[in-house]
């Protein structure tokens, strides 16, 4: 073009030069009309919406010039338009003169429009749309991507997906304004780029993603324009692609909150669903979670999509309807590779009231500061209210070595309730000190609450446990127990550390005489080795209960045996409200020159509970240096008795300590206590072999000749119940007395309550061989643990109750051992120095007679096979009248 060409003012055109390359063969096809924006239908079209128009071949510009006031019309009307020409003129923009009018309707009719070869199209294309009321003025933006930014593995055949804040012009979605590149070249790789119906969406297709490469995803700067022409914002992706197409439907929704089937649902709960893979965030607000109310009206809400592309999240727009039932139901979600997940459906009700408060950790398993715990141990964790599943994952639950801060691997997973997680992992080092935290907010409640933060640790030991654990080693009341109070609390102690979480899952049940459930709460130690149930009112009187526990497991998930017992409570439906005192101990308070193999035993007012018995209640200690000794606890009741791991150091001061740590049977702390004792130097410790096992059934050795002319044997511990049995004959002897004996199973033996004469004792009586003893020689042995030292009796025998006759060999109130003979005229009456019979240990007494009639010294007295001297009473030196001293 020349100088010729002016404007109106006289100013000429600059010299302009164009090229082109014409074509060996002629262009015949027909002009078509691909894309029209704003799109046909449209409603609330922004009033500066602009017009566009894509051919699918360049356009001859002065057919549009000629037709272009006449392509936008409403009413009839032609609205004045300004004509622009994009993309080598294949792209037409008509933007409207003035303001398009509110709330009206618009006709866009293309017709007669020629190409450069002067193929005209075979017919006209009329679309139209309605706009709204508002201008657009804002550059629209990309608010999602697939694959998400920062993928890895992704599929070699994935769909590049955008979400964009607002509807853009589909005519300005191309491949120049969608670019994909591998980061190694820069060069964009082929592909089509195409809208979405509702313009809020585009997707790349292409098949030139090669596999573990690093892509790019580019949207330029005002590249994609909204309908109003606003360009859009920059935003560039990347992510990494694995080494294979994805060809295989997921496996869909894993975990919905709330859960299915969940009742008492708070009102401001939010919907979510988390999925088995990273999905489409497109596809996912294309095919939205749907929440129906019973009825059919659907929760109106907004979406919200996690930063992973797992979890999608319907926030319902206002409160959900109390005591309601509702269904979720999710299909057509497509993965990054376009497969579709299976449709998904679950059902939960609401409560009455919202939840507003955050939730917290109450419980961790292993407990906090545990040492020595297993490396195959998992990690749990307990909270305050139902929590949303779909929050749990390795990133709300992190454990990590404190030698490092590197979170290990894992998997964290919800419970069926929402009231617990687990985080399972096979990364737990020996000898290792762990840090367990929940960040503040990672989890969340079902109303989207974000959870307390809360941290914990551990230390692991050297190796893992597959043990299965012991189970129940105690439990209050305990079994058999009479005359429980009402207001008695349940308590259960295991071996060995369990998991709390699993004891709140399996808790003590307690039910009554007729199938009654006893309702209340649970308590867990802070050691984690035993569980509590606090009644939530007082249990019946005069009722027989049966405790039940069963499914709990350790740390590492061994599951403990299942335990029962039982106790039957008092006629009084009186409360216990009296603390517990410690009435004797043995060692007596100040008592010195006692035995170094001595145990301790407190004697308390009233049955205490045996799981309260533990070295940080009730303990002895070395006065110089105040260390705890070390040793094993048996409770009896409302005797505990203290076997220390060795023998008490000779010549030393020691003290016992009870603190209300001890409770009883209703809860009540024991009143403070404490004693003190010095042992013996080494000459006058007594060592006693400790009390052999007594064997369960057993039967007598005719081949020993100790057997021949014995009367009476028993073992004391034939089994549980009110009888004993002489194993010379088999013949029972029952337990009797106003306060009869009971069975100690933790050291077995038989335990005589005391209460005066024939108070507790075993009736031989029935026993006619035992009743016919010889007139000759006799020995009376016993295994005997005093508790504290009284007048008591071993073994008493008289011919048929007829008075003054037979004997009675027990000790009196000084600890001296005694045997009285009792005769027509006087008795005789044999006794051992005072202070003979210690307290609190196992000894062996015995007597003996040598079947010499009228002769004092016939009787010996020996303590733990030791002769010892006699003190001769007045009426030893009686002459016996010829009488033999037993019938």
């Amino acid at each position: 073009t020349g100088q010729q060409m002016t404007d109106y003012a006289g100013n000429a055109l600059a010299n302009q030069s164009y090229t082109f390359t014409a074509s060996s063969v002629a262009d015949t096809t027909t002009l078509q009309v691909l894309q029209v924006s704003p799109r046909d239908t449209l409603t609330q079209a922004p009033t500066n919406s602009r017009v566009t128009l894509l051919f699918n071949k360049p356009v001859a510009a002065q057919s549009i010039l000629n037709a272009a006031q006449t392509i936008l019309a409403s009413a009839g009307i032609p609205v004045p338009v300004f004509v622009g020409f994009l993309n080598s003129n294949q792209e037409v923009v008509l933007t409207p003169v003035n303001p398009l009018a509110s709330n009206s309707t618009y006709t866009i009719t293309v017709a007669g429009i020629q190409d450069v070869a002067g193929n005209a199209m075979t017919g006209p294309v009329t679309t139209s749309f309605t706009t709204g009321t508002e201008a657009d003025l804002i550059r629209p933006g990309v608010t999602l991507v697939d694959p998400v930014n920062g993928a890895a593995g992704v599929e070699t055949n994935a769909l590049i997906r955008l979400q964009f804040s607002e509807r853009i012009d589909p005519v300005s979605v191309n491949n120049g304004t969608i670019q994909v590149w591998p980061n190694s070249t820069g060069v964009p790789i082929s592909g089509t780029a195409t809208a979405s119906a509702d313009g809020l969406s585009a997707t790349f297709f292409t098949s030139a993603l090669l596999p573990s490469t690093a892509f790019t995803v580019r949207v330029n700067t005002s590249g994609i324009t909204d309908l109003a022409g606003n360009g859009i914002n920059f935003f560039q992706s990347g992510f990494t692609t694995g080494t294979a197409p994805d060809t295989i439907p997921p496996t869909g929704v894993l975990f919905v909150s709330p859960q299915d089937g969940a009742a008492g649902v708070p009102l401001n709960a939010r919907i979510s669903v988390q999925f088995s893979e990273p999905m489409s965030s497109v596809s996912m607000l294309l095919n939205s979670v749907v929440v129906t109310a019973a009825g059919g009206a659907q929760v109106p809400g907004s979406i919200g999509i996690s930063s992973d592309h797992t979890i999608m999240t319907l926030f319902p727009s206002s409160l959900l309807a109390p005591n309601t039932s509702y269904t979720v139901s999710v299909s057509g979600v497509q993965d990054v590779s376009g497969n579709v997940a299976p449709p998904f459906s679950s059902g939960f009700s609401t409560g009455t009231t919202t939840v507003t408060a955050r939730p917290s950790v109450t419980l961790v398993d292993p407990a906090n500061g545990a040492t020595g715990v297993e490396t195959n141990a998992l990690i749990r964790l307990q909270f305050s209210e139902r929590i949303d599943p779909v929050s749990v994952n390795n990133g709300t639950i992190q454990v990590w070595p404190n030698s490092t801060g590197v979170p290990i691997s894992g998997t964290a997973t919800a419970s069926a309730d929402g009231l617990s997680a687990t985080f399972f992992t096979s990364a737990l080092l020996p000898s290792t000190a762990y840090t367990v935290r929940v960040n503040t907010s990672g989890i969340a409640d079902l109303a989207g609450n974000g959870v307390n933060f809360f941290q914990s640790g551990f230390t692991t030991g050297t190796a893992s446990d597959t043990d299965v654990p012991t189970g129940i080693i105690f439990v209050s009341p305990q079994d058999g127990a009479a005359g429980v109070p009402v207001n008695a609390r349940i308590s259960v102690q295991f071996s060995e550390p369990m998991s709390s979480v699993s004891m709140l899952s399996n808790p003590v049940t307690v039910i009554a005489a007729g199938g009654a459930t006893v309702a209340g709460s649970i308590g867990i130690s802070s050691d984690h080795t035993a569980m509590t149930l606090f009644p939530s009112s007082p249990l019946a009187p005069s009722t027989s209960y049966t405790v039940h526990v069963s499914g709990v497991q350790d740390v590492s998930g061994s599951v403990a045996p299942p335990f029962t017992s039982s106790f039957t409570t008092a006629a009084s439906t009186a409360a216990d409200l009296i603390r517990p005192s410690v009435i004797s101990v043995s060692p007596a308070n100040g008592a010195g020159g006692v035995a170094a193999n001595s145990t301790v035993v407190w004697t308390f007012s009233e049955p205490v509970d045996p799981t309260t018995v533990n070295i940080n209640n009730i303990f002895v200690f070395v006065n110089n240096t105040g260390v705890h000794v070390a040793g094993t606890y048996a409770v009896n009741g409302a005797v505990v008795r203290f076997t220390p791991a060795t023998s008490f150091v000779n010549s030393t001061g020691f003290s016992t300590q009870v603190n209300g740590g001890v409770l009883d049977l209703a809860g009540n702390t024991a009143n403070f206590i404490q004693t003190s004792f010095t042992t013996a130097g080494p000459s006058s410790s007594i060592t006693n072999a400790p009390p052999p096992l007594r064997p369960v059934n057993a039967t007598l050795d005719s081949t020993n000749p100790l057997s021949t002319g014995l009367m009476g044997l028993f073992l004391m511990n034939e089994g549980n119940g009110s009888t004993d049995k002489n194993l010379v004959n088999s013949k029972l002897a029952a337990f009797a007395g106003t306060n009869v004996p009971t069975w100690n199973f933790a050291d077995p033996s038989m335990v005589f309550n005391g209460g005066g004469s024939l108070a507790s004792y075993l009736d031989a009586g029935t026993d006619l061989a035992f009743d016919q003893l010889p007139t000759s020689q006799i020995t009376i042995v016993a295994k005997i643990f005093v508790n504290q030292v009284a007048a008591a009796g071993v073994c008493e025998k008289n011919d048929n109750n007829i008075t003054d006759s037979g004997f009675v060999f027990g000790w009196d109130s000084s600890g001296s051992l005694r045997l009285t003979v009792e005769k027509s005229t006087q008795d005789m009456r044999v006794a051992s120095a005072t202070g003979v019979i210690p307290a609190g240990q196992w000894i062996q007494v015995a007597f003996t007679w040598d079947g010499t009639s009228g002769v004092s010294s016939a009787a010996h007295l020996f303590f733990n096979a030791v002769y010892k001297g006699r003190i001769l009473s007045t009426a030893e030196m009686v002459q016996l009248d010829g009488q033999l001293p037993i019938k």
